[in-house]
């Protein structure tokens, strides 16, 4: 007889039970010679290092509540790592068909739980700044990992392969810009790539026609199956805007729809932003600026003016080039054809068809800090004007708004810092053409 497990065999025992004891004490041997060394291969793969660096928040003297998060990215140590957490398993399931030795299996399943819960606290980790910026993590496993920084009201960070290797290592400093800033700046911009991606969507489908889908402009479909926009845009949020667009409800007869609209409004009024936004398809003048105003973090809509800050001199430029169009189209629809020298005319298209050719705000003659005057020929017999010019000067002269332009009907566009005042056919020929939405 003999105890079960203790190997310790009584009188009268039979010699095959203690044979058997033997194997099952080489079996378990073998098993833990495999653990062990598998646990010595692993133990140079996670070796742990301290890690420091610091975030800054733009305009802002404390710096503390950033989360700063690590996580490690499948390099080749992190596959080998992986490749001992298969072979441990299957080691323990070849020993169990060898004999049924539950001590061997579960003591397999117990190393396998350990690595993995090692690992994994290695491959993620995430901490707070303090008031000055600093973050510190104590035990990070070398190799590359993906550093994020995120803050309410910040427009958070992701910075891809991140070395950790050294024994103590001080990463870059790195700074979160202030959103209301930010969109600030970036959301013009935004609002005029979904212009250009209208455009484009309506220049390669078939019918021609606008979408009222922002996911439509990112995949483009029904134009051709080419995005148009980037992904960031399709859920319809982007740094801390809401994106709404729409699309006339009702077609031409031919399944077209020729207008659309889109506004950009903060989630978080005066966290995200402060401004709301608003775009269209435009017409004349409208096709090159969009309209912006602080109006409590609500949806934009037509009733926001138009922003024109530190953009005058790209859009008087275009819109010099449709006052050209403008002519073109006026002269075609009126009879007897004949250019016209009235501003007011191209308007409204009274005497050339009753159709609007530049946008209403040029009724006064004066547009985002330009001046515009528009004159025409004597008309011949028939009552034709065949020869016509407009200039367009700055209100108030310096900074960025310097230059005077002029042109006339041959379309040239003439342009040059004078001083302000009107400009005339002294100017040089500019051959520059500016993005219309940029």
């Amino acid at each position: 007889m003999r105890l079960i497990g203790t190997g310790v065999t009584f009188a009268g025992s039979s010699p095959r039970m203690v044979e058997s004891d033997r194997k099952e004490i080489s079996i378990m041997k073998r098993h833990a010679v495999i653990i062990i060394l598998a646990v010595l291969f692993l133990s140079p793969m996670v070796q742990a290092v301290r890690v420091n660096g610091h975030i800054y928040l733009e305009g802002e003297t404390n710096h503390a509540g950033t989360t700063v998060t690590l996580t490690r990215t499948l390099d080749v140590p992190s596959l080998s790592i992986w490749g001992i957490l298969i072979l441990l398993p299957l080691a323990g399931y070849f020993i169990a068909r060898k004999r049924y030795t539950s001590g061997a299996v579960t003591g397999t399943l117990v190393i396998t739980v350990m690595i993995v819960s090692r690992i994994w606290a290695f491959s993620y980790q995430s901490t707070d700044t303090t008031a000055d910026g600093y973050f510190y993590f104590a035990s990070v496993e070398t190799g590359s990992y993906i550093l994020q920084a995120e803050k309410a009201c910040f427009k958070a960070i992701t910075v891809y392969n991140v070395g950790i290797h050294d024994e103590f290592t001080h990463l870059s400093d790195y700074h979160l810009r202030n959103l209301v800033q930010y969109n600030f700046q970036s959301m013009p911009g935004k609002m005029k790539a979904i212009q250009r991606a209208q455009t484009e969507y309506n220049n390669n489908s078939s019918p021609h026609t606008y979408t009222g889908s922002l996911a439509d402009l990112v995949s483009g479909e029904g134009a051709g199956d080419v995005g148009f926009l980037p992904e960031d845009y399709a859920d319809g949020i982007i740094d801390g805007y809401q994106l709404l667009m729409v699309r006339n409800t009702v077609s031409d007869g031919n399944g077209s729809y020729w207008g659309w609209s889109a506004t950009a409004y903060p989630v978080v009024y005066q966290c995200d932003g402060d401004l709301s936004y608003y775009i269209d398809e435009g017409a004349g003048c409208a096709l090159c600026v969009i309209r912006a105003g602080d109006i409590a973090g609500a949806p934009g809509d037509l009733a926001l003016p138009y922003q024109c800050t530190d953009q005058q001199p790209d859009l008087t430029h275009v819109t010099m080039q449709q006052i050209a169009a403008a002519q073109t189209g006026y002269n075609n629809n009126s009879s007897p054809h004949t250019y016209t020298g009235d501003l007011i005319n191209l308007v409204t298209g009274e005497g050339g068809g009753g159709v609007p050719y530049v946008c209403q705000d040029l009724d006064d003659s004066e547009f985002c800090g330009y001046q515009y005057f528009m004159m025409a020929c004597e008309p011949d017999l028939n009552g034709s004007r065949w020869a016509w010019s407009a200039t367009a000067w700055p209100v108030v002269y310096g900074n960025t708004t310097v230059m005077t332009f002029y042109i006339d009907e041959t379309a040239q566009i003439r342009r040059g810092d004078i001083g302000g005042g009107m400009g005339d056919l002294s100017l040089p020929v500019t051959s520059w053409i500016p993005d219309t939405c940029d």
